[in-house]
C-alpha cells in the first residue's frame, strides 16, 4: 500500500510540475510532465490523477490551438470523470470543452457543453467552478457575438467572484464584459469597474 502512496503522490507531484511548465511557457516540458503522470496513475489505476491529466492535456492543447487533440483529450476526461461521479471535474472539463467545439465550428455543440457545464456546476453548488463555467461561456457567446448573452453571463461570474473574494480571478470576465459593452450592448446597469 505504502509504495501505491508514494507512486501517487509522485504522480501529482509530476503533474503539478507540468503545471507550472505550462505556466512558465515550456509547454513541451509540461506535456512530458503530463505524459510521465498519466502513466504513473495508469499504473496504479488512480482513475483522479489520470483524469484531471488528461484534462490538463486538453487545455494545454487548447491554448495551443491544437483543437483535435484537445477535444480528444477533454472528452476522455469528460468519461471518466462522468464514470466516477466527479461532477465539478464534469462540469470543467464541458466547459473548456464547449470552447474547443466552438473552434471546430460546432457552433450548438459549444452552447449545449458551455450551459450544461454552468448548469451542473450551479446545481451541485461549485461556486468558484460556477463562476469559471460562467467565463468560459462569456466567451462562447462573445465570439458568436451575442454580445447581451455573453455579458450576461460575464455579469453573474464578476458577482460570484466578488461574493468568494476572488479578486485574482476578476480580470478574465472584467475584460470579457469590456469587450461586450464595447462591440455590442448597451450596459443596461451600472459598469461593474
Amino acid at each position: 500500500m505504502n509504495a501505491i502512496g508514494d507512486l501517487m503522490g509522485q504522480g501529482f507531484c509530476i503533474h503539478n510540475l507540468g503545471l507550472v511548465d505550462g505556466e512558465s511557457g515550456d509547454e513541451e516540458a509540461a506535456a512530458d510532465r503530463f505524459e510521465q503522470a498519466r502513466s504513473i496513475f495508469r499504473r496504479i489505476d488512480c482513475i483522479k490523477g489520470e483524469s484531471q491529466t488528461l484534462y490538463s492535456l486538453g487545455q494545454m492543447h487548447r491554448r495551443r490551438g491544437n483543437y483535435e487533440a484537445a477535444k480528444v483529450l477533454l472528452e476522455q476526461a469528460l468519461q471518466v470523470r462522468r464514470r466516477v461521479g466527479f461532477s465539478r471535474g464534469e462540469s470543467k472539463a464541458l466547459a473548456d470543452l464547449g470552447r474547443v467545439l466552438l473552434h471546430l465550428g460546432d457552433e450548438r455543440g459549444a452552447i449545449e457543453a458551455g450551459c450544461q457545464a454552468v448548469h451542473i456546476a450551479e446545481r451541485i453548488g461549485a461556486r468558484s467552478t460556477h463562476a469559471y463555467n460562467l467565463t468560459q461561456l462569456g466567451h462562447i457567446w462573445t465570439d458568436l457575438e451575442h454580445w447581451e448573452k455573453a455579458a450576461q453571463s460575464y455579469r453573474f461570474a464578476i458577482s460570484l467572484r466578488r461574493e468568494l473574494g476572488q479578486a485574482h480571478l476578476l480580470p478574465e470576465p472584467l475584460a470579457g464584459l469590456a469587450q461586450a459593452y464595447l462591440f455590442g450592448c448597451e450596459p443596461d446597469q451600472p459598469r461593474p469597474w
